[in-house]
């Protein structure tokens, strides 16, 4: 791990594209109604003191990712305890991502499919590029952004003339309320998710790199994600957003530009495989890796494989149904996720600066 090095550009790609990932299709905020699209711009004003933390983390302990900061702040027994839960809480949450992958193929592409199908083979995807390395899959990431990003300005481009703008006013018609609501949700995924790039980033070339990896990641992700919970309020409406399970999939299918251009829906599926794929592998990185510290392994690499197993197992068991699922992710996970992703850390940074200050002083004293 300590070899592996990434640029700041394949950095700001791998956060930027781990940000938009599943929120191509999966969008959350709609607590906001016609103001979602204020709520996303309120969100990404918080999540800048947030990821500012993340940031001061990795300068305070330049080269050690979050379990190796975990144990010298809180010492072995704490400091283990919570590397096995933030290793079980990168764990579930990839298997919700390939969940996720296979209720979007099942539902909107092959609904006579076995779930475990796309599923398997997603995951043997992942067992190959996790055991090339985060070089690779930043590698992956810097040549896919600007592709991407291209999709989603053609694919808006399209819907110009469904876009209604009646459809979100009056602004703030039911108060300010529901607008702190669907920020906080929005801050929750996807914004605040990219803590886990703090179990992963290896050492970059200088401390001043990571906060223009995390800033430009979440300026270029969070404009896409602006662009995305825009375009599906002004073209379907809140109430029939709030309906759908993948509602940017279905607005674009409004698409139909003679006999010429149809299906442009496809894209959205391909944009969401190359970003969610991209944080699949985030997670199960940090799941590995931090397994590898529990058990004191100086490589992740041999593990990958019964972990990813266990993955698809753990996704195909822990929900019977589509309902149940997407039940699971609004009204349960989200509460457990501002957890890990938004007040731990917070108290981790706090806990860290003492314990930098602290040391600074003791030194100071044996001189």
């Amino acid at each position: 791990m300590d070899k592996e090095v990434i640029s700041d550009k394949q950095g700001v790609s791998l956060v930027a594209m781990f940000i938009i990932g599943t929120y191509t299709i999966l969008v959350s905020g709609l607590q906001a109604k016609k103001d979602l699209w204020l709520a996303d711009i309120l969100a990404i004003i918080i999540a800048v003191p947030l990821l500012w933390t993340f940031i001061r983390l990795h300068q305070k302990f330049y080269g050690k990712n979050l379990f190796d900061i975990l144990e010298i702040c809180f010492g072995k027994v704490i400091g283990k305890f919570m590397i096995i839960l933030y290793v079980l809480f990168s764990f579930i949450f990839g298997s919700l991502l390939l969940r996720e992958f296979g209720e979007f193929y099942v539902i909107v592409a092959a609904p006579e499919t076995p779930m475990i199908v796309p599923m398997v083979f997603i995951s043997f995807l992942s067992i190959w590029i996790l055991k090339e390395g985060i070089e690779v899959m930043a590698r992956w990431g810097e040549f896919f952004l600007p592709i991407l990003i291209v999709l989603m300005v053609f694919i808006i481009f399209l819907l110009l003339g469904d876009m209604d703008i009646k459809n979100i006013l009056p602004i703030l018609y039911d108060g300010p309320k529901p607008v702190l609501q669907g920020a906080l949700d929005s801050l929750t995924h996807p914004f605040s998710q990219t803590m886990v790039f703090t179990m992963i980033l290896p050492k970059l070339k200088r401390k001043s790199s990571y906060r223009k990896v995390y800033f430009l990641g979440l300026i270029i992700g969070g404009v896409i994600v602006f662009a995305i919970s825009t375009t599906n309020i002004l073209v379907s409406g809140v109430t029939m957003v709030s309906r759908m399970y993948f509602p940017t999939y279905i607005t674009v299918t409004r698409v139909n530009i003679g006999d010429f251009l149809k299906s442009v829906e496809i894209l959205v599926a391909f944009i969401y495989l190359l970003g969610g794929f991209i944080k699949l592998n985030v997670c199960m990185l940090a799941t590995c890796i931090g397994t590898s510290k529990i058990f004191n392994c100086n490589d992740y690499r041999f593990i990958v494989t019964p972990i990813l197993f266990m993955l698809v197992n753990l996704s195909c068991l822990m929900f019977n149904s589509s309902i149940e699922f997407f039940d699971w992710i609004f009204n349960v996970w989200i509460y457990v996720a501002r957890l890990f992703q938004i007040v731990l850390p917070v108290i981790i940074f706090i806990v860290a600066s003492l314990k930098v200050r602290n040391t600074r002083a003791e030194n100071c004293c044996e001189e």
